[in-house]
């Protein structure tokens, strides 16, 4: 070996040894999946930390930088924009919003496990079920970030601790929040989890013609009758979940998120004999009681619906001619607001926690047995179909279109 090769080999050494260093110290330092030790973390830079390629594994930093929280919430996108961990009526808990966008319960599940694991101080989750979840084979796993993040599984890999520090997505991440702070870019989601920035489709008429195909399919779901579950093992994967929270005296509510009531009509019955997403409510029902017979002394798990006709779900569509085509509480008929994230969290929490709802907003299932409130949801199916006619008319016109 030459003197000029060994000058440039050490030259090139030196150059990557530089490279490595100066991108471990600006990821120590801005840390934008919060997963590397808080302390070291600017926090001037907490408004501004780029998530947006790695949800799954910056869910998991929050929790590794709050070890001290309460409460939880945890699902799909729909939980993640729509529930505020700063509402009053958490009563000032240390709360994190650890849902995220195609959060299934094979994604859930695992994110509640690991804040169970590394909160010692959690007392309440609440955990959202997107309908047709526990009844179908849908798997995102392979097409997020959840293998590369902490949530795959409850051991410790080197390769991908190594991959927080020095790898090139948290250094892209890191740059990305820099020039976030430089430009004063707020991040899409906020410091404690919750998402602040969902897509609204500025013409909710001209969205929903659009995206005709999939409500046509997902209607044809809702209103599938046959026993059906999910041959994945999500159901199991949720009662082993809800028996394990007992089992460690963490309060668990099981939440049916809301959805506008268009996405709940039958495409050509006023008086269905059942309801949508019947098979979900029923399973649901089935498992929540299950846990709640186990031998466990710790706290009995809730199960609330929040997907029936009542307000805000009856809201009006826009008129065809209306200057603003878009909905106040709903984006797409099926995220809803954080006011009406507002609403839930009083329900289940409030002063009036348990009580029977005088508007139809929110049901405590168990308590109110599923069979009547079943049957409590046909009749507002009915009562809804008789108000809102011509609403009720052009949804059906979508899902009876011809292909």
């Amino acid at each position: 070996m030459n003197k000029a090769f060994r000058y440039y080999t050490v030259g090139l050494i030196g150059v990557i040894v530089l490279f490595l260093m100066v991108g471990l110290a600006l990821n120590i330092v801005v840390n934008p999946w919060r997963v590397l030790p808080a302390r070291w973390m600017a926090q001037s830079l907490e408004p501004y930390r780029d998530t947006s390629e790695a949800l799954r594994t910056s869910k998991a930093g929050l929790v590794r930088a709050h070890p001290d929280c309460e409460v939880i919430f945890a699902g799909s996108s729909r939980i993640n924009i729509g529930l505020n961990p700063e509402h009053p009526a958490l009563a000032g808990s240390k709360t994190l919003n650890l849902a995220f966008s195609g959060g299934l319960i094979l994604e859930t599940a695992p994110m509640v496990r690991y804040a169970l694991a590394h909160e010692k101080n959690l007392k309440l989750v609440i955990v959202g079920i997107d309908p047709g979840d526990l009844v179908s084979n849908r798997d995102l796993r392979r097409v997020t970030d959840f293998y590369s993040s902490p949530l795959a599984d409850e051991g410790f890999s080197l390769d991908r601790e190594l991959r927080y520090w020095i790898g090139m997505p948290v250094l892209k991440a890191s740059i990305s929040t820099l020039r976030n702070a430089l430009h004063g870019e707020s991040s899409p989601n906020a410091p404690l989890g919750q998402s602040l920035l969902p897509r609204i489709p500025p013409d909710l008429r001209a969205y929903v013609k659009n995206q005709r195909q999939d409500f046509i399919f997902e209607t044809s779901e809702a209103w599938a009758l046959e026993p059906k579950e999910s041959s994945i093992g999500k159901v199991d994967a949720l009662r082993s979940l809800l028996s394990d929270l007992r089992k460690a005296g963490v309060k668990a509510l099981v939440v049916f998120p809301p959805m506008h009531a268009l996405r709940l009509v039958n495409p050509s019955d006023d008086y269905p004999e059942h309801v949508a997403w019947e098979r979900d409510r029923r399973i649901l029902a089935q498992v929540c009681g299950e846990v709640n017979g186990l031998p466990e002394t710790g706290p009995a798990v809730q199960l609330w619906d929040f997907m029936n006709f009542a307000p805000p779900m009856d809201e009006p569509l826009p008129a065809a001619n209306a200057p603003g085509k878009g909905f106040p509480d709903w984006f797409d008929l099926v995220h809803f607001s954080a006011r009406v994230g507002d609403r839930m969290l009083d329900r289940m929490l409030g002063p009036d926690e348990g009580a029977a709802p005088t508007d139809g907003f929110g049901v405590d299932v168990l308590k109110e047995g599923i069979e009547a409130h079943l049957a409590a949801i046909r009749e507002s199916h009915r009562k809804y179909c008789a108000s809102h006619p011509e609403d009720v008319a052009w949804m059906r016109s979508i899902l009876n279109a011809k292909r």
